[in-house]
């Protein structure tokens, strides 16, 4: 397991949730890490056209005892001068936050054991349950690049009780993976796991095809934990061009980054 860096640059969405009043999503920036940050790795937050930084959003109003989700379209963009990971939780809040279980990708507050509100980030173009996990998933992010995400906030309807909360929403870069490149490819196993049959180019004989994707990637494990990192990247390349042939967007693209990011893990201990 590498150690994550210390030099991060962090950016705050504070969001000001109700289901009787307005809520805002506010944005500024601060600091880190004891006042250590990097000038390399930076990232920007900009609004729903890509262009205009993010500053505030007014969120709909909930209705009290009527289940509602809203939806906020945003660009996370690496303006610096070395590729990055960013990650992102919610790291204060007014009110308790659980992370979903048992996949933990998400977000939950409970009111008397009911779930209440939910919270979770994914890619804009990526299947509806494949959300970004808070703190342990790294989007990879090379020079100049960004990557559109959505944020869902839902209310289940109930309790119908009245409140006004705030949460601050971290997103924070770092230089370096905090995953075990093997973790990283057992989680692209399940991914392609729970590919539906329409994720296919040909729609026939799809377990078969799974298999023998997650045949590939165990060999990839082999390799890494041999130490032979040369050939764990060249088999990753043979596995992307499988990956490029057997799978449709917009699924191909998911499962392309997650290859991306795992390559790049491993050139980075190597």
């Amino acid at each position: 397991m590498m150690k994550l860096s210390k030099h991060y640059r962090r950016l705050i969405i504070v969001l000001v949730i109700s289901n009787i009043a307005f809520a805002t999503l506010f944005l500024t920036k601060l600091v880190g890490a004891g006042n250590v940050v990097s000038v390399v790795g930076a990232i920007e937050v900009y609004d729903s056209d890509g262009v205009s930084p993010l500053t505030n959003y007014d969120f709909p109003l909930f209705t009290g005892g009527a289940a509602d989700t809203f939806l906020k379209y945003f660009f996370v963009n690496n303006t610096g001068n070395q590729p990055v990971y960013v990650y992102w939780n919610i790291s204060t809040s007014s009110i308790a936050w659980e992370t979903r279980t048992p996949n933990l990708d998400a977000y939950d507050h409970y009111e008397d054991g009911t779930r209440k509100y939910g919270v979770a980030i994914r890619q804009d173009f990526s299947t509806p349950t494949d959300y970004w996990h808070p703190n342990r998933e790294a989007i990879f992010l090379s020079v100049s690049e960004g990557i559109k995400l959505r944020l869902e906030l839902y209310y289940t309807g109930e309790p119908n009780t009245a409140e006004t909360f705030t949460m601050t929403i971290s997103f924070y870069a770092t230089s370096e993976d905090s995953q075990d490149p093997v973790v990283m490819l057992e989680d692209l196993k399940t991914k392609i796991n729970e590919l539906p049959p329409e994720a296919f180019r040909y729609s026939r004989f799809v377990e078969w095809q799974k298999k023998r994707l997650c045949t590939q990637i165990d060999r990839v494990i082999k390799r890494i934990e041999n130490g032979n990192y040369k050939w764990a990247m060249l088999q990753l390349k043979w596995l992307k061009r499988r990956i490029g042939k057997q799978i449709l967007d917009p699924y191909k693209a998911v499962l392309i980054r997650k290859v991306d990011e795992i390559t790049s893990t491993l050139k980075s201990i190597t």
